[in-house]
This record gives structure tokens, C-alpha cells and sequence, in this order.
């Protein structure tokens, strides 16, 4: 999972994305 014939450097950009707006939602949620 995550290759893709090295298309990008990271491992997994799919897997990072969806990290990244986890902890946006969060964030928000948290703020308001």
C-alpha cells in the first residue's frame, strides 16, 4: 500500500492527507 512506483517521496501521501484533516477537523471542533 502506499507504492506507486515511486511517483512521490512520500511512503504514503493518501494515509498523511487524511492525518492532516483528522487533526484540522479537530483543531476546529476544539476551537469553536
Amino acid at each position: 500500500m502506499g507504492d506507486f512506483g515511486g511517483l512521490t517521496p512520500v511512503p504514503e501521501p493518501s494515509s498523511a492527507l487524511l492525518g492532516l484533516t483528522g487533526l484540522g477537523l479537530l483543531f476546529v471542533r476544539r476551537r469553536k
